[in-house]
């Protein structure tokens, strides 16, 4: 989820972390999670409203989380502002690309880049 393995987090750190990046509250998880809970170990199924209720808010997650990623730029460079080059590359850098089609990120380290050329790359 967004660059972070959350798989083997527990609820209480995925909150921590949805509120970290500003996108729903926490007592909107804890109601949908104890929900999930009572399904899952419970086996008890849902009313009809519990059901419309939690559809709405994961069409209300989904809308607030497409508003973050469409801004999401799919490359970027860091580095230390005293090195910089042009708008876009410092001496040194870190540079950040998303495969859009590959669905992975790829992570490499550069120096000596002038705005001729991106340097000598790293791994």
């Amino acid at each position: 989820m967004f660059g972070f393995n959350v798989k083997h987090w527990n609820l209480s750190k995925k909150t921590e972390l949805f509120v970290r990046l500003g996108f729903v509250a926490p007592r909107i998880l804890k109601k949908i999670n104890h929900a999930r809970n009572i399904l899952e170990y419970e086996y008890t199924l849902p009313s009809e409203a519990q059901v419309e209720e939690a559809l709405d808010l994961a069409v209300l997650f989904v809308n607030s989380a497409c508003r973050y990623l469409d801004l999401f730029i799919h490359e970027f460079s860091i580095g230390n502002f005293t090195e910089r080059v042009d708008s876009f590359h410092f001496r040194k850098e870190l540079t950040f690309r998303y495969d859009e089609e590959n669905k992975f990120y790829i992570f490499r380290d550069w120096i000596d880049v002038t705005p001729e050329n991106e340097g000598l790359g790293g791994g």
